[in-house]
């Protein structure tokens, strides 16, 4: 019986040491993740460099710069829609990189893509699993080409 009592108080120990004494913080408006998105993003792949400016009015532009050349430059719209604990961000036209960073190949302009954004992170995934995603960039330093992440 002793044991029991004192396994009963270890357990509700140890579920106490896991909670912490911050509140959750409420959920953010449409307004304050469209915030988020919005800024120019990187991503490395493909021996190259991609560049997306997100923009608040709805608006993006993507460009993908290979060996010193410029691939391809795009420009369309961009959404977001609210999936359970992720942001589901989708690009109008869009240029897959799926097969350049696979196999070298071209990319390939298609009608849309569907990308993921958490509100923990600065990036915003393609396809996790092939490493292919944009980092957000906090700013550029004055005077300098050098990106600050």
């Amino acid at each position: 019986m002793k044991i029991s009592f004192l396994r009963a108080i270890a357990v509700i120990v140890l579920v106490g040491c896991n909670k912490t004494n911050e509140p959750d913080s409420p959920p953010l408006s449409l307004e304050e993740v469209k915030a988020q998105v919005s800024g120019r993003y990187q991503g490395r792949y493909a021996n190259g460099k991609e560049y997306f400016e997100i923009r608040s009015d709805g608006t993006f532009s993507q460009t993908f710069v290979q060996n010193g050349a410029t691939n391809y430059a795009a420009e369309g719209k961009w959404s977001f829609k609210k999936s359970v604990d992720v942001y589901r961000v989708t690009f109008n036209p869009f240029v897959d990189l799926r097969n350049a960073i696979l196999s070298g190949a071209s990319p390939e302009k298609g009608n849309g893509w569907e990308a993921t954004f958490y509100e923990d992170e600065l990036r915003i995934n393609f396809i996790p699993d092939l490493a292919y995603y944009i980092v957000k960039m906090k700013s550029i330093e004055a005077g300098t080409n050098k990106v600050v992440k």
